[in-house]
């Protein structure tokens, strides 16, 4: 069966900027190259691991689309687009040409619904078509020979294919379709997408499995009891509006043209003129990022020492390659190079225990000690991480111990014993209970954090004074 990949470009050219985004690639220019070098890793990436046969790459065009019309608040949450992504889509669309690789826009509609389109035609084609993408709504797409194709969390250490299976086993649902009912009552907090209060992902997947569709929901809000009901029955046009403006729209008028997808050999000349922004990187390796961080360490310091001021080094998130970079500050080995650069009180560390948590080899508390005794660390955040099994995979998780696979107890106590006047923050945090805000940082489950952590530095502390 004939291979088809659709790309979502500004959703990978997103990733891979916010990937950099505390440490981004400039080339000689100064120009942010970050989302330039993500892009096109991955898609030399792709083609070398997959050998497609036909391959296309969406994007949104210029102005509105037909959503905004529906609703003028949709995406509204957003802020501009930042400049660096702007000064970046011109280099990547020349890269796609060179190689030969269609860009594909169609003026009031987003990638995701020209995507939905071509996929749709193209299976009925007879085609396997795989959608890039990182974004839950292309759930919804899924069907026979229709899979996303993601990275797995972490960088470019493999790849995760979702089909029918895989979408209807995470939801608990019956058809993959059902994703748009699941987001018309969660919502789409990426989107601006209004959600019904009281209703967060369970409570919706909950309803769509014993209702099947948001219509058929509303048809019987009698069977719903308190403020769910009454939320739902108040909501009605505001759902069933969240519906539209979810639902990934599969007949937009752009043509299946299979021929103009075929990989060719792309224009040579062309394509090394825009090598340089992958050669900018080929010497990188880590005694370079050791000798430039030495250079900038023997730069700042005296400053530093001068003002009164400590600078902390934020261990690698995560703690192995990305794109095929190396990363330096992820284990204690690292830490006690990176110390040595420059002997100074000043130069200091910050300690992250979810960083250092993404490898399970690493022993925090032990970690803790071995620079707290140093007066090395300069902040610790504190978070705790749940590994999800092999390839490097993991999430954040709430603070509990319980809840993850860091001991937070341990951790807590190593940082009394050794640096107790060290500055300490809950990092990061869960979006819960319906709160709509920036992703991974979570204010109520911080809060919670903040509580949690308090209370095992008072337990630590007045068992400390009992002897």
């Amino acid at each position: 069966m004939k291979k088809l990949f659709l790309i979502d470009a500004y959703a990978l050219i997103f990733r891979f900027y916010y990937a950099f985004i505390g440490r981004p690639m400039r080339n000689a220019d100064g120009v942010n190259t970050s989302a330039v070098f993500g892009f096109v890793r991955y898609i030399n990436e792709i083609i070398r691991r997959e050998n497609p046969h036909y391959l296309g790459v969406a994007f949104d065009p210029p102005g509105g689309n037909f959503r905004h019309e529906l609703f003028a608040d949709y995406k509204a949450n957003r802020g501009e687009t930042p400049e660096d992504i702007i000064v970046s889509v011109p280099y990547i669309k020349e890269f796609l040409e060179a190689m030969r690789i269609p860009v594909i826009e169609v003026p009031g509609y987003e990638a995701d619904d020209v995507i939905g389109t071509l996929s749709r035609e193209a299976a009925e084609a007879g085609f396997e078509v795989f959608m890039v993408t990182p974004d839950k709504d292309y759930g919804q797409l899924i069907r026979p020979n229709v899979y996303i194709y993601k990275q797995r969390k972490g960088g470019n250490e493999g790849v995760e294919i979702i089909g029918c299976e895989q979408v209807c086993e995470h939801y608990g649902i019956d058809d993959p379709k059902q994703v748009i009912d699941i987001l018309a009552l969660w919502g789409d907090a990426s989107d601006n997408i209004p959600g019904v209060p009281g209703i967060g992902e369970k409570s919706a997947v909950k309803l769509i499995c014993q209702y099947g569709t948001v219509e058929n929901l509303l048809d019987n809000t009698e069977k719903l009891s308190g403020k769910q009901r009454e939320n739902i029955e108040r909501l009605r046009e505001q759902i069933l509006l969240a519906k539209r403006l979810a639902t990934i729209e599969q007949h937009v008028p752009v043509a299946f043209e299979p021929e103009k997808m075929v990989m060719e050999s792309p224009d040579a000349d062309r394509l090394a003129e825009l090598e340089h922004v992958l050669e900018l990187y080929k010497s990188v390796d880590e005694e370079k990022l050791f000798e430039n961080f030495k250079y900038f360490l023997d730069g700042i310091i005296p400053t530093c020492e001068e003002v009164g001021v400590k600078m902390a080094c934020h261990p690698d998130d995560p703690g192995w390659p990305i794109f095929g970079l190396p990363r330096i500050t992820h284990d204690q080995a690292g830490f006690d190079r990176m110390v040595k650069l420059h002997d100074s009180p000043c130069n200091t560390l910050c300690l992250c225990t979810g960083s250092l948590g993404s490898s399970p080899d690493n022993d925090i508390p032990s970690i803790i000690r071995h620079f707290g005794e140093m007066n090395r660390i300069g902040c610790l955040h504190v978070r705790n991480i749940k590994h999800l099994g092999s390839d490097r995979r993991f999430r954040e998780s709430s603070h509990l111990s319980s809840d993850g696979d860091l001991d937070m107890y341990e951790i807590m106590k190593a940082a009394y014993e050794t640096c107790p006047d060290t500055y300490i923050r809950p990092d990061h945090g869960r979006m819960i209970w319906d709160e709509i805000g920036r992703p991974g940082y979570g204010l109520y489950d911080r809060a919670l954090g903040i509580a949690y952590l308090n209370g095992l530095w008072e337990a630590i502390d007045k068992n400390a004074k009992r002897g």
